[in-house]
């Protein structure tokens, strides 16, 4: 069943590049979509893709880092400066508009993964604090506490963002990642 899932999730990105003629946002989606079904090769060349036709659109450079810093290991220079990269471009974008909840989510999310914990708790939490509802800002909070061993934040932070989207895959997430229970 989750096949059938993943293959039509698939079918309708690539559905969206071909309505678009391979817009920047049809090839992050389905990079981030490679990206999370552990399709690396796919998720970076989709990745270039997007930085090919604006080089200027920072989560794109985040997806990339991502990818590459799960092939080929967290210090892959390529990685570092492609998450580089992201930080720089999206700390531009929240210069000029700062209300935007995607984008502290997105940097923090970069910054997570190049180590800086603090930088990525201060932007989850703007994230959360512009809209208390925004799952994946609470979810990815609940990471970077994760990675730096506070656990109780890390399962506050869990539990919340169950609590707003029950999905079966952030319980499966939420339970690998810890020691404690993640239920209400």
């Amino acid at each position: 069943m989750l096949l059938l899932q993943f293959e039509e999730a698939e079918r309708c990105y690539n559905r969206q590049l071909e309505l678009t003629g391979g817009d920047i946002y049809g090839f992050y989606n389905r990079s981030y979509f490679y990206y999370e079904t552990e399709q690396l090769d796919r998720a970076i060349a989709d990745a270039d893709s997007g930085i090919a036709l604006d080089p200027e659109f920072g989560p794109m450079w985040s997806n990339r880092g991502l990818a590459l810093q799960h092939k080929y290991g967290i210090k892959h220079p390529e990685a570092l400066e492609s998450l580089t990269k992201a930080v720089e471009l999206i700390s531009q974008h929240i210069a000029k508009n700062p209300r935007e909840v995607w984008a502290y989510c997105h940097r923090g999310r970069a910054y997570r993964s190049l180590g800086k914990l603090d930088d990525a708790i201060a932007d989850q939490s703007s994230s959360i604090a512009l809209d208390p509802e925004y799952t994946q800002a609470w979810s990815d909070r609940g990471l970077a506490h994760y990675q730096r061993g506070d656990w109780s934040a890390a399962q506050a932070d869990f539990k919340h963002a169950i609590s707003l989207r029950p999905t079966g895959a952030q319980r499966r997430r939420a339970a690998q990642l810890g020691p404690f229970s993640t239920t209400a």
